[in-house]
């Protein structure tokens, strides 16, 4: 590499003691929010970027618990990236039922199951192949990174100090993006069986390459909100049902009836997991989700996605269509497993979490279509409302 070596560092690292009820914090790139330092003692003192241009790899959240050891409310977290919100991008819980983004020491199987947002860009050029633009879906900035943080209910930190978010990722030179951009292909290619056999569309583009002859045009690849006509970032959200459910159908996560949502169904537009592409170049790759139950009986059966007015995936085995996850079995749980460990309060399972279930199977590829996922309750019950969230990752591609 041009200036020697590449080593994933800490961007950011904040602590927040506590936060009162409907809280937002804006905390900007040196750490203060209202007059408050909240960086983590001994650690980075600011993230702007100059003389270089950053790339953001890993999140990792500490969540907040009262004094009995019980996790409190921080609802949601977001990034703005010189000077830009992406909340429509990446906007993921740090409620411990919730942690989508827990320490990779204390991930379930090990560090190397930890997800993060995408493949950095020094490792997708050196080691060759294709799709470089969704392999490298991590968030980009010149200037500086800012966090955001909200809590609905507050909390007091009391149990372990607070909420503590850190960020890593790796540092560019000016003569590593002239040694890189060489490397760098952008044709996109991909598609599916199912997108094959419905005669769907599949993905085809050539992502526009900036000029990496300065640090500047770094905000123009994959994940920076410096990206033209085609822009292609990381896509992180969750739901809860914001609404008690119908019984047995498919409650879907999105408030847009033309999806088969409805409005109310989720708690606000960042938590609509909706995508309405039919008619449009849009896409999303959705390489994980997850569900996970917030309160017992939830009464929860299956899940699935209901795709262009069909729901996914067909069975035979049951009472419909859908995979299953109850309040006792789910292959699907992220974040504190709990209950389905033996365990009916937070971490007391040697203190693990599990990520957002990668994908089994081919990645989802929804191009072109309208698409959501959806929840559905056992016969004779509805879902209490907020009793259960759903989760995903992956990539957006808009165009």
């Amino acid at each position: 590499m041009a200036d020697g070596y590449k080593f994933l560092q800490t961007l950011m690292d904040v602590t927040i003691p506590s936060m009162s009820a409907n809280q937002v914090l804006n905390i900007n790139s040196q750490g203060y929010a209202g007059g408050t330092n909240y960086m983590t003692a001994g650690t980075v003192t600011t993230t702007n970027a100059q003389p270089y241009a950053v790339e953001v790899v890993s999140v990792e959240i500490i969540s907040p618990t009262d004094v009995n050891g019980n996790y409190e409310d921080l609802t949601e977290v977001w990034f703005t990236v010189d000077g830009q919100s992406t909340q429509n991008v990446v906007n993921v819980s740090g409620n411990g039922w919730l942690n989508m983004f827990p320490l990779h020491q204390r991930v379930y199987g090990g560090r190397d199951r930890a997800v993060v947002l995408g493949e950095p860009f020094w490792k997708v050029c050196m080691s060759g192949g294709g799709n470089m633009p969704l392999r490298n879906s991590t968030i980009k900035y010149v200037q500086s990174l800012a966090l955001n943080v909200h809590s609905v209910s507050g909390f007091t930190g009391a149990g372990n100090g607070g909420a503590r978010i850190i960020v890593k990722g790796y540092r560019y030179t000016p003569a590593d993006l002239a040694f890189l951009a060489p490397k760098f292909q952008p044709a996109v290619s991909m598609s599916t069986e199912g997108q094959i056999t419905q005669a769907l569309p599949g993905l085809s583009l050539t992502f526009p390459v900036p000029d990496l002859s300065t640090v500047a045009g770094f905000a123009a690849l994959p994940g920076g909100v410096g990206q033209k006509a085609v822009k292609i970032n990381p896509y992180w959200h969750f739901a809860t049902n914001a609404q008690t459910t119908q019984q047995i159908s498919p409650f879907v996560l999105s408030a847009d009836s033309n999806l088969g949502g409805a409005s109310g169904n989720v708690a606000n537009p960042y938590q609509d997991l909706g995508f309405a592409f039919a008619g449009t170049n849009k896409a999303a790759v959705i390489r994980g989700y997850g569900v996970q139950v917030l309160s017992r009986p939830s009464f929860l059966q299956r899940i699935g996605w209901r795709i262009n007015g069909s729901d996914w995936p067909t069975n035979n085995g049951g009472p419909g269509t859908g995979q299953y996850a109850s309040d006792t079995v789910n292959d699907f749980v992220f974040g504190d497993p709990g209950y389905y460990v033996g365990s009916s309060t937070p971490n007391t399972q040697l203190g693990l979490y599990e990520p957002i279930p990668r994908v089994q199977g081919e990645s989802l590829l929804l191009a072109g279509v309208n698409a959501a996922p959806w929840v559905a309750s056992a016969s004779g019950n509805p879902i209490p409302q907020g009793a259960v969230a759903f989760a995903l990752n992956g990539v957006l591609i808009e165009q």
